[in-house]
């Protein structure tokens, strides 16, 4: 059975030579008014972004543990000099002693170390993928700001728009006799606030497409014009139960928990092991300079384990597992809740949305114009006037919101069952646990 870690690098390969095609894709429509979608701009920080490649090199440099865990311990080499200082030698006046010391690590202790570091690679592994996740959530969510300040912005030239136009029917009345001074320094007054409303929606769409950019951190983007018709659709089931146990299966959360729970145990069983007695192969040459010539000396040693059986780290790896255990059943109860809530959340600000559309805007629609008609006519004063219009901009903005809020419950419940377009890492088998 091919290991989970290998499936990642594949995953990540693969993801990225798809991503790759995506940015070129894009590039073509580099000229298009429409800007980037949150798609492409997802694909471009995956296949190019700095900080992956600098996330990437903890996996790199975990899996130099593997290269170690194969390895057996150096010998040892020592040389002794005899020399006879005085009275009467037994074999000779000098001699060189020579020792060659091997370690034979036979008794486990080779296996459960390269255990140790396969498991605290899927560990790295994990992390990274938690990593990019948390950060892909973030963008998300990000791009829903820039785009639904954008639309704010829209709204707010749009309704600067309709004050001019109500300018003009102003002026022209008051040209004409019909209407005082007051209703035209009334609009004025209003034209200058909804143009500091506009001014104050464009500084907040520039903000928030400054703080998508810099979490991107891409030095070669210099602008994220993420509109809100280029928003990715919802990509998961319409079913409570079928996201919630794509959650469970995809989260890396609860895989990191578990794989550290896996970790901590091949630690505790490779620190029984490495208590057990390492034998150690004694070879020595002795040459003696006198009649007694050369001989050869072959021993074995070993500790004794005795007192020292490394209870400390075996109970520490113990408790760590058990830590982690907990933490994943946590996690477990914990992600069926985020799933449900943002579910929930998710069906009830898109009821709220098609209510309130439904109920609420068409009417207000047909206020102002009517509203318009009847100043016109001369029935309405301006504050009458000012008042469906009012009601118009208030009831686009509370329908803007409700939108937005629908955006936000998306992202929420992308983000907690893992549909965000992220390699996946295979739900670890229970034999691994």
């Amino acid at each position: 059975m091919k290991r989970a870690g290998k499936f990642v690098r594949y995953a990540l390969g693969t993801l990225a030579a798809a991503s790759a095609l995506v940015v070129s894709a894009s590039t073509a429509q580099a000229q298009d008014a429409r800007g980037p979608t949150e798609e492409e701009l997802l694909g471009r920080w995956l296949s190019s972004s700095r900080e992956i490649e600098a996330w990437k090199t903890s996996v790199g440099a975990i899996r130099f543990e593997e290269v170690t865990a194969r390895l057996l311990p150096n010998p040892e080499v020592g040389v002794d000099f005899v020399k006879l200082i005085g009275g009467a030698a037994p074999d000779g006046k000098y001699g060189v002693d020579a020792v060659v010391v091997v370690p034979l690590p036979v008794l486990g202790q080779i296996g459960a170390r390269k255990a140790v570091a396969r498991r605290n690679l899927d560990v790295a592994e994990t992390q990274l993928l938690v990593q990019l996740w948390d950060r892909a959530g973030m963008l998300a969510a990000l791009m829903v700001q820039r785009a639904f300040e954008n639309e704010r912005l829209a709204f707010a030239e749009r309704s600067l728009s309709e004050l001019q136009r109500m300018e003009r029917v102003v002026q022209k009345r008051t040209a004409a006799g019909a209407n005082g001074p007051y209703d035209l320094l009334r609009v004025k007054i209003a034209r200058g606030q909804h143009t500091a409303k506009r001014d104050n929606a464009r500084i907040a769409r520039d903000q928030a497409e400054a703080k998508l950019l810099a979490t991107l951190a891409d030095p070669s983007l210099g602008s994220a014009p993420v509109t809100r018709e280029g928003l990715r659709a919802f990509s998961g089931p319409e079913d409570e139960g079928a996201l919630v146990r794509t959650a469970l299966a995809r989260r890396p959360d609860l895989m990191l928990a578990r794989r550290s729970a896996d970790a901590a145990r091949a630690s505790g069983d490779a620190a029984k092991k490495e208590a057990r007695p390492i034998p150690r192969l004694n070879v020595s040459p002795y040459y003696v300079g006198g009649p007694y010539g050369f001989q050869l000396t072959f021993g074995l040693s070993m500790p004794v384990p005795l007192f020292d059986r490394n209870q400390g780290l075996v109970g520490r790896a113990n408790e760590e597992a058990r830590g982690n255990d907990l933490t994943a059943e946590v996690l477990t109860e914990r992600i069926r809740a985020e799933v449900r809530g943002a579910f929930a959340a998710r069906q009830a600000s898109a009821r709220a949305l098609a209510s309130y559309r439904a109920e609420t805007m068409a009417t207000a629609e047909q206020l102002m114009s009517r509203a318009e008609v009847t100043y016109e006519a001369g029935a309405f004063t301006i504050a009458e006037l000012f008042d469906a219009y009012e009601t118009l901009w208030n009831a686009r903005e509370e329908d803007l919101d409700l939108e937005r809020q629908w955006a936000d419950a998306e992202v929420a419940l992308e983000q907690a069952a893992v549909l965000l377009p992220l390699p996946r890492k295979p739900t670890p088998d229970a034999s691994r646990r």
